[in-house]
């Protein structure tokens, strides 16, 4: 018997090829010295535990800051509005003494201001 022509021969020694190929391929993939690698990603986790336990103690530190900002700022405020209060307070009292002036001098035109400090002191 012949042996057989077709395609399947044909097919055969492409896919022998492209297995020949695959296994070169992948001995190439196992010869690569992966230490490097494996030591960077070592690295980096011991990097990134670092990263998370400085923010950790950074948040530790700064949550307590912000109570403490947020009562200095509350006092702060308190005294602003004080000053505010007191400076309107001012504004107005002196409005006042300028009306009672304008007033005594309408009252009391002629008479000099040593004369009525004199009769006070009396």
């Amino acid at each position: 018997m012949a042996p057989f022509k077709g395609p399947m021969p044909r097919l055969r020694n492409s896919n022998n090829r492209s297995i020949g190929k695959a296994m070169e391929s992948l001995q190439g993939f196992a010869s690569i010295d992966m230490s490097g690698a494996i030591d960077t990603r070592d690295r980096i986790a011991v990097i990134t535990k670092m990263i998370e336990d400085k923010s950790v103690r950074l948040q530790e530190g700064v949550l307590p800051s912000m109570a403490s900002v947020r009562k200095y700022a509350n006092e702060v405020t308190d005294i602003v509005m004080s000053m505010q209060f007191q400076d309107i307070s001012r504004q107005r009292l002196e409005k006042v003494v300028q009306a009672l002036g304008t007033l005594r001098e309408q009252l009391v035109p002629s008479m000099p201001i040593e004369q009525e400090k004199g009769q006070s002191d009396a």
